[in-house]
């Protein structure tokens, strides 16, 4: 069963025919909206199974193998590193397969692995990790003075599979950070080529630098992300103070597995105020402060310590940093699992041979193995959960009754399987448990579309109020799509028109709605054009166009509701626009539409003749 993001994210592959598979195959590889630059590797990965869409084992197939190939990958790493420790040639083959071992089974991979939309971060880390192998291959051939091949694969490593790996998720600018902490660590004592520092400047010191001072910019003067930290409800202050406990959570969860912890139910995480509000904060703070001044500290003397621990939080630079995000995610831990298994069975060796005692030893090799074992146990156990959406969303909710997303997940789950006074009941138990949220109401009163209950003047008024005051969220975005896409339908009578325009414009006007403007007013003018409204149509689009939302598809409809209108002046100079604005790319998938709009521009022109000065004849 898909859920969450995966309907967001891949809803229309279910749009794919023989008809129309070009445009819309354009369209969803291209107008992803999931991140800043719109991931289009990942989501033609998805566009290619666009033929079962029905079937999420299929998908789910696929994410399993990119796993195995990126533990692959992770396996040719550490047998490149491996060499560059201490170790003797038998014990780096034990540190290469246990560290593989633990992070190919290490159940914090599962919601990665089986969580479908996560593809995203899985393609990533391949690329990612294919241009860190690349990367030691060249660092290696430049170490024996095979300085072009050397120069030319260390330089390919950088661009093509940083792009690639950006273009899948926005992590993969994260690439020259790992790479740095190599240099910094393992690879330091490696002999460098003349121009290297030059090179390492351009090539990943200048990526550093301009990836910080973008980060420092959307803090300080970006309007999407005071717009975005609006809608989470939280300052960028709470969320670097939350971040020190949430990574020391990671780590924990890493080393100790814990069982209880496991799952995407974390929005219920508790705020950090203050370094005192609440007290842990303080301490957790001081230890990632601590374990980052000794990673720099003694990268020259324990290297494979300050790899592990330099690598980890690299790692989490962007999504642990100021970026407006939910605060909790484990497959953010899919990459820094890299370091922590690395340096795990590093430590683990290490002490089997500083402990010179048999008994001693004895004690380690039974405790890893033991440990290891649980892990995997754990993952298996895991992996059972994920196929079975009704214990899993039911367990969730349990784990995590002040979580909207468990909350909504089990609402969901039963309304798929036939259980609506099931999930009615949680609908109704969430507008209790989160009162200053509208997603909760809006699903209860969205659902009246199928029974056709139609809505009281108390519960009218009530939605009203809800939605002037209390924080909007995707919840929100989802039901009022619904209801909106169902009553233009005709297929829901149960909440009137002049009941879906009220709460649309209460939402608009709400100062808590932050950066769900954009979806409100593209919901606001669908429904306006439906009633042929085309003037308040046209305003709402052009507001969701300014808040920077340009999907082409808006603009057509921009010169639909312009020619509705009879402004042709208008409708000439928005289509000039669009031929200014567009890409040769979006050229090519909107041929069609652009062909039509061009022979409706001509109609105008021979419809309105201009004499010599310019002016229309009378």
């Amino acid at each position: 069963m898909f859920i969450l993001d995966d309907f967001s994210n891949l809803n229309a592959l279910k749009d794919f025919s023989e008809d129309n598979f070009w445009l819309k195959f354009g369209q969803f590889v291209t107008e992803g909206g999931a991140g800043e630059l719109g991931r289009p590797i990942s989501l033609l990965s998805f566009a290619l199974q666009y033929h079962a869409w029905s079937d999420i084992q299929a998908f789910k197939y696929v994410n399993l193998m990119i796993h195995v190939l990126n533990g692959s990958l992770v396996f040719w790493i550490f047998v490149l590193i491996a060499p560059l420790t201490a170790l003797s040639p038998h014990q780096r083959h034990i540190l290469i397969f246990l560290a593989t071992a633990i992070w190919l089974f290490h159940p914090i991979q599962i919601s990665t692995t089986l969580y479908v939309v996560q593809r995203m971060a899985q393609l990533s880390t391949l690329f990612i990790l294919l241009g860190i192998v690349l990367y030691l291959k060249g660092r290696f051939l430049l170490a024996a003075d095979k300085l072009k091949i050397g120069f030319f694969t260390v330089s390919g490593a950088v661009v093509i599979c940083g792009i690639l790996a950006v273009f899948s998720k926005e992590n993969g600018v994260l690439l020259v950070f790992y790479l740095l902490v190599l240099e910094f660590t393992l690879l330091q004592s490696l002999k460098t080529p003349v121009y290297w520092q030059s090179w390492k400047f351009v090539f990943l010191y200048l990526p550093c630098a301009l990836l910080i001072a973008y980060l420092l910019y959307s803090v300080g003067f970006s309007q999407k992300t005071h717009e975005n930290y609006i809608t989470l409800g939280f300052t960028v202050t709470e969320r670097l103070l939350t971040q020190s406990r949430v990574l020391f959570d990671y780590l924990l969860q890493i080393l100790l597995v814990n069982p209880e912890q496991f799952g995407l139910a974390h929005d219920d995480y508790v705020l950090s105020h203050s370094l005192l509000e609440p007290s842990i904060t303080l301490f957790t703070t001081g230890v990632v402060l601590a374990f980052l001044i000794a990673g720099f500290w003694f990268r020259k003397t324990v290297i494979v310590f300050s790899f592990s621990v330099l690598w980890f939080f690299a790692g989490h630079l962007l999504e642990s940093s100021v970026i407006p995000l939910m605060l909790y995610f484990e497959h953010r831990n899919y990459l820094p699992l890299v370091g922590v298994s690395f340096g795990l069975v590093y430590g683990c060796l290490w002490l089997y041979n500083y402990l010179k005692q048999s008994k001693m030893q004895g004690i380690i090799i039974f405790s890893g193995a033991l440990w290891l074992s649980f892990a995997v146990y754990l993952c298996w156990v895991q992996a059972t959960i994920w196929v079975n959406p009704l214990y899993q969303s039911n367990l969730w909710a349990e784990k995590h009754p002040d979580s909207r997303i468990a909350q909504s997940l089990k609402a969901f789950v039963y309304i798929s399987l036939g259980f609506e006074a099931e999930s009615e009941q949680v609908y109704r138990e969430m507008l209790v448990r989160f009162p200053n949220a509208t997603g909760p109401m809006l699903l209860l009163y969205g659902r009246r579309c199928f029974f056709q209950e139609n809505l009281t003047d108390v519960e009218i008024n009530a939605l009203y109020d809800k939605v002037k005051t209390a924080r909007a969220d995707s919840a929100s975005i989802a039901a009022l799509n619904t209801i909106v896409n169902e009553r233009m339908a005709g297929r829901c009578q149960a909440i009137s028109v002049e009941a879906v325009e009220k709460t649309l414009q209460y939402l608009l006007e709400n100062p808590q709605t932050g950066s769900y403007k954009r979806n409100l007013y593209v919901l606001q003018s669908l429904f306006y054009s439906h009633q042929s409204k085309f003037e308040q149509a046209l305003q709402g689009i052009e507001q969701a166009i300014a808040l920077k939302d340009d999907t082409p598809d808006y603009r057509f409809w921009r010169l639909a509701w312009l020619l509705s209108l009879n402004r042709q002046a208008d409708t000439v100079q928005a289509f000039a626009d669009i031929e200014k604005q567009f890409s040769f790319l979006q050229r090519l998938i909107y041929k069609d539409e652009l062909d039509f709009w061009q022979r409706e521009i001509a109609k105008i022109a021979l419809s309105n003749p201009k004499n010599e000065q310019g002016q229309p004849t009378q």
